[in-house]
C-alpha cells in the first residue's frame, strides 16, 4: 500500500539527512497506528520514541510492544510520510503513478485483488492543520481521477464538515460523493442542514456511543432531518468495532453497552418508526442512499 511505501522512502530521507535517528524501515501501515490518548498499545510491531530535540528512533520494542507513545508529536511524521503523496499530486502527477492510492482502487491492495471501494481522511478538533490539509487535497484529487467516493472523519463540533466540503470542492470533488462522518454526533440542524445543502451525506453513524450523544438526541435529530426533506441526505450506521483500544471491554461494556452491531436494527430502526419515519424513508437512508454514494 503507498503509506508503507512513502514510509520507506520518508525515513530513508531523513536517515541521509542526519537530523533523526531512524530504525526499523520496514514498515506496514498497522506500525503507524497510534490510540488517541498516545498510549502504548499492545503488540504493535514498532515504537517511537522522542528525545529533548524532538528527534524519534523508531525501530524494534524488544518486547514486539508499543507504538508512537505521544500522538500529538507523531503527527508531524505522519503528515510528512503522506505528504509525499499529496505533494506529487499537486504538481500534476497522476494517483496510479504512485502505485498506492490509484493502485489499491485498479488493482487491489497488497496484491490481494481486493479493490479499494473509497477513500478516507481525517480532520479532527485542530482543524485545517497543513498536514491535514494537504492529506485532504490529496484525496480529492484521488477521487476526481479514480471516480471512487470519499468518507471524511470530521469533529462536527467544531463544524469541520464545512471545512473539509470546502476543500474538496475546491479539488473539484462532487460533493454528492462524500459521506461526512459522524454528523450524527451533533444535533445542530443548522450545521447539518447546511451540510446537506452542500450536497453531502450525513452520516449519522454512531449510534450507540451514547456517552458522545444521547440515544434520544440521535434518533430526534434524524427524525427532524428526515421532516425537513433531508431522508436523501443521510446514512445510519454504529461505528461499532471487534476491537478497540479506547477502554478495555469490561469499560466498553459499562459505558456504552449499545455500542454493537445489531443496536440499529434492534433499537434505532424501531424507535424512528415509533416517530412517525416511514419504511420507505428507512430504506432510502439504509440501502438507497449508499448504493447511490457507490454507484453513482
Amino acid at each position: 500500500m503507498y503509506v508503507a511505501d512513502a514510509n520507506q522512502r520518508a525515513a530513508q530521507n531523513l536517515w541521509r539527512e542526519g537530523d533523526r535517528d531512524v530504525a526499523g524501515i520496514d514498515l506496514s501501515l498497522e506500525d503507524l497506528s497510534c490510540d488517541r490518548r498516545g498510549d502504548r498499545l499492545d503488540r504493535p510491531r514498532h515504537h517511537c520514541e522522542f528525545d529533548e530535540q524532538h528527534r524519534f528512533t523508531l525501530g524494534q520494542h524488544p518486547e514486539f510492544g508499543g507504538r508512537f507513545h505521544r500522538v500529538h508529536d507523531a503527527t508531524e511524521y505522519i503528515e510528512n510520510v503522506v505528504g509525499a503523496l499529496a505533494d506529487g499530486l499537486r504538481h500534476g502527477f497522476s494517483v496510479g503513478s504512485f502505485g498506492g492510492f490509484g493502485k489499491d482502487i485498479r488493482e487491489g491492495i497488497a496484491g490481494t485483488g481486493i479493490r479499494a471501494s473509497f477513500l478516507k481522511c481525517a480532520i479532527e478538533e485542530p482543524g485545517l492543520t497543513p498536514g491535514v490539509e494537504r492529506v485532504v487535497r490529496a484525496v480529492g484529487a484521488a477521487q476526481v481521477e479514480t471516480g471512487v467516493p470519499i468518507t471524511v472523519h470530521t469533529n462536527p463540533h467544531t463544524e469541520s464538515g464545512l471545512v473539509v466540503q470546502k476543500v474538496l470542492a475546491d479539488e473539484g470533488v462532487d460533493l454528492a460523493k462524500v459521506v461526512i462522518g459522524h454528523s450524527g454526533d451533533s444535533a445542530d440542524l443548522d450545521y447539518l442542514c447546511a451540510l446537506a445543502d452542500g450536497g453531502s451525506l450525513l452520516g449519522m453513524d454512531r449510534f450507540g456511543l451514547d456517552v458522545l450523544l444521547p440515544f434520544e438526541n440521535r434518533v430526534n435529530t434524524v427524525v427532524e432531518m428526515v421532516r425537513r426533506g433531508y431522508a436523501e441526505k443521510m446514512v445510519l450506521a454504529h461505528d461499532a468495532a471487534c476491537f478497540i483500544d479506547w477502554f478495555s471491554s469490561e469499560a466498553k461494556a459499562a459505558a456504552v453497552p449499545n455500542w454493537n452491531f445489531t443496536h440499529t436494527s434492534d433499537q434505532v430502526i424501531p424507535a424512528l418508526l415509533e416517530r412517525g419515519v416511514t419504511e420507505d424513508q428507512i430504506t432510502t437512508m439504509l440501502v438507497g442512499n449508499p448504493r447511490r454514494y457507490f454507484e453513482s
